[in-house]
């Protein structure tokens, strides 16, 4: 069981400095630091045979320290950019265990699913006296790791979306939304039952099972208002 004390605590930690200048831009630049100490987690993993063996309790802690710039910008009427880019290292510490008589210690690996580089683009522009927007939004997800041995990487790659909003009257809202106009393909998200797997090369040519991003899809949405 659990000890009683082993509550879970996060610390939390940042600072910045931000710039105003008027509609022109707006800049808020902050550094972070985040831990979370006491996790508790259990792992299971098969031999040879087929048997399976269960290790519960595992406690362990994550950290993470990241840089975060925001900018905000009309350089002129009826035009608008938000960007967005985050650097950030979030690491597993603390965290090791034994199955079958094989130790797995993933301190200091990169947690699955989560990119140390993260960029956010969003231009949108008005036209028609406002009642028309055109906008695009990229998202940026940096190289990712599939399993928390880290052995299996996923390449960056864009989740991008554009669209025409369209303010016909008061009770009546269209939009026309393209999803991932650019057509990325590709895997993403944690390997499943990838936690043990320390060599990548039998996996060559196989199928294996995670996420996926999404493929192109166009929408069409009518919001009414009575």
């Amino acid at each position: 069981s659990v000890h009683k004390d082993n509550q879970q605590t996060v610390f939390n930690i940042g600072g910045g400095i931000y710039w105003n200048h008027g509609d022109l831009f707006s800049i808020v630049s902050k550094v972070t630091h985040i831990s979370k100490n006491n996790i508790v987690t259990s792992e299971t993993g098969y031999n040879t045979y087929g048997q399976s063996q269960m290790v519960y309790p595992i406690i362990y802690d994550i950290n993470t320290l990241g840089w975060t710039t925001d900018v905000l910008t009309s350089p002129f009427k009826n035009f608008n950019m938000h960007f967005l880019l985050t650097l950030q290292k979030p690491q597993y510490k603390n965290y090791s265990y034994s199955l079958w008589g094989t130790t797995y210690d993933y301190s200091n690996n990169i947690i699955p699913e989560l990119s140390k580089v993260l960029m956010e683009i969003d231009p949108s522009f008005y036209i028609f006296n406002r009642d028309v927007r055109l906008w695009i939004s990229m998202r940026y997800f940096g190289k990712q790791y599939g399993n928390p041995t880290n052995v299996f990487t996923y390449n960056g790659w864009w989740e991008n979306f554009g669209g025409i909003d369209y303010h016909a009257n008061r009770n009546l809202d269209l939009k026309l939304q393209v999803v991932n106009f650019l057509n990325q393909s590709g895997v993403k998200g944690a390997l499943v039952g990838g936690d043990q797997i320390t060599d990548d090369s039998p996996y060559i040519g196989r199928k294996i099972v995670a996420g996926f991003i999404r493929p192109r899809t166009i929408e069409l949405t009518a919001n009414f208002k009575f």
